[in-house]
C-alpha cells in the first residue's frame, strides 16, 4: 500500500543515490559538486544543467516553510543554478501552494512504480544479463548506453559526461545485457535502507 512512509523511503533512497553521484563526480573531475540536508530534504548540486541538481524529499520530513526554502534556494543560487524540486504528493498541498506563491511552475508529473519482490524463478531467456567490471567492460557499457540514450543530435557530450560519472559510482551496480555475445542494453541499481532503485535503463534501437 502506498503511504507517507513508502514515499519517505522512496524519496530518501533517490536522494541518497543522488548523493553517491556527487562523490563520483568529485572523484572524476574534482568538481565542486555538493549535497546538503536541509530540514530533512536532500539538496544536490552537480552542475547548473545536471539532472541531479535538485531536492529530494522536500516537505516529507519537515515543514518546508519559507525559511527552509530560503536556505535551499540560497544553496543553489550561490552556485548559479536554478532551485528545482521533485515533490511527492504526500508533501501536502500546503507545500505546493507555497512553491507556487514563490513563483515556481510545475513542469512534469512522474509516476514511480514500486513493488515488493518475492522469491522468483529465473526465467529462461536467450539474453545474458551480467554485472560488469567497470574497468574491463566500461567502454562497452558506455557505448551501449549512449546508443540508447542519444535520441537527438547535440546531446552526445552531455550524455557521455553523465555516463562517465555513473560508471565510476561505486555505490551503484551496473548491468549489461547481451544477445549472442553482443551488448544490447544496460541498467544500474542502487540500494538504500532495503529499497532497490533501478536507474538508467537503456536499450539500443535495433533491439
Amino acid at each position: 500500500m502506498v503511504s507517507l512512509e513508502t514515499s519517505q523511503r522512496l524519496e530518501r533512497t533517490e536522494g541518497m543515490v543522488g548523493c553517491s553521484f556527487v562523490e563520483a563526480r568529485n572523484a572524476v573531475s574534482h568538481a565542486a559538486a555538493e549535497s546538503r540536508v536541509i530540514d530533512g530534504a536532500i539538496a544536490i548540486y552537480d552542475g547548473a544543467v545536471s539532472p541531479f541538481s535538485q531536492t529530494f524529499g522536500l516537505g516529507l520530513f519537515g515543514a518546508a516553510g519559507d525559511a527552509t526554502l530560503d536556505e535551499i534556494e540560497g544553496f543553489f543560487f550561490e552556485r548559479n543554478a536554478d532551485a528545482q524540486h521533485e515533490l511527492s504528493p504526500f508533501a501536502g498541498i500546503e507545500v505546493t501552494a507555497r512553491l507556487v506563491a514563490r513563483g515556481y511552475l510545475p513542469i512534469e508529473l512522474s509516476t514511480v512504480l514500486v513493488r515488493s519482490i518475492p522469491p522468483l524463478a529465473v526465467p529462461t531467456s536467450p539474453l545474458e544479463l551480467r554485472v560488469i567490471d567497470p574497468v574491463r567492460d566500461g567502454a562497452a557499457w558506455v557505448a551501449t548506453s549512449m546508443a540508447g540514450w542519444v535520441t537527438e543530435p547535440g546531446i552526445e557530450a552531455f550524455i557521455r559526461d553523465l555516463l562517465a560519472v555513473n560508471i565510476r559510482n561505486h555505490a551503484m551496480t551496473h548491468y549489461l545485457v547481451e544477445h549472442e555475445g553482443a551488448p544490447i542494453a544496460t541498467g544500474s541499481l542502487g540500494i538504500h535502507d532495503g529499497v532497490a532503485l533501478l536507474a538508467g535503463a537503456s536499450t539500443i534501437p535495433s533491439a
